[in-house]
């Protein structure tokens, strides 16, 4: 059962604590707050119809430093358009920030076409990021 949900920026790291995404971001308010892009936000009344999914891809996309957050209890997930150094980087200082357990399981996935997938453990990310290792993406499934 999903638990607490956060919109991340990855160009400058803030977060913001929501109960469901789309909801959420669907308010031009909400949406200017995480950097979506005014012409994007213009467009979201022709979205209103349509699959949850399929609109937070479509503003992924078009919202590069956008980061979906979700706590499952055993594991986060983190989802955004491509993965970065900038990206994690800042999931590093969120985690950091809200003082995530030792043993918690990070689940980052990339939403676009044939994107990577990574699974990490709180320590060992978090002696990678300090340590400039680099994270190896595990063979996506979705291909």
């Amino acid at each position: 059962m999903a638990t607490e949900g956060w919109f991340l920026r990855s160009d400058t790291g803030d977060f913001f604590l929501i109960h469901e995404h789309r909801n959420w971001i669907e308010q031009p308010e909400n949406a200017r707050t995480v950097g979506v892009p005014e012409s994007i936000i213009s467009q979201f009344p022709q979205w209103r119809d349509r699959n949850r999914c399929e609109f937070l891809r479509w503003t992924f996309e078009r919202s590069r430093n956008l980061v979906r957050v979700r706590n499952h209890g055993v594991f986060t997930s983190f989802e955004t358009w491509r993965v970065t150094t900038e990206t994690l980087k800042a999931i590093h200082r969120m985690c950091r920030k809200i003082g995530v357990g030792d043993c918690l399981l990070l689940v980052i996935n990339e939403l676009r076409p044939h994107g990577r997938h990574y699974q990490e453990f709180w320590t060992l990310f978090d002696d990678k990021i300090r340590s400039g290792k680099r994270l190896v993406a595990l063979e996506d499934s979705r291909q």
